[in-house]
């Protein structure tokens, strides 16, 4: 799936992110959530942003109550990319 990256854009920051979380829950915002996974009061979520039946661009935020992650990976991915990808961690 890496050869289909075209760009990644990463945010960290020692404070909370509930700004970036809002606006991209904002249902406005054409965003799909694919993941929420909380883990002890780490957060994980996934969405994407797709045209058909192909993904432009992936959201990745991590996030607890002293920091937060966020990646953006832009790209021609399919959704079959995204499954294969849960389906292998899922197996380990």
């Amino acid at each position: 799936m890496a050869d289909k990256v075209k760009s990644v854009r990463m945010l960290v920051s020692e404070s909370r992110c509930e700004p970036l979380v809002n606006s991209i829950n904002d249902t406005d915002s054409g965003c799909e959530e694919l993941l929420r996974m909380n883990d002890d009061g780490d957060i994980m979520k996934i969405w994407m942003d797709s045209k058909g039946d192909k993904i432009k661009k992936l959201y990745l935020l991590n996030y607890s109550d002293s920091e937060c992650t966020f990646m953006e990976l832009k790209g021609d991915f399919k959704k079959s990319d995204i499954l294969k990808i849960i389906n292998e961690s899922n197996n380990k």
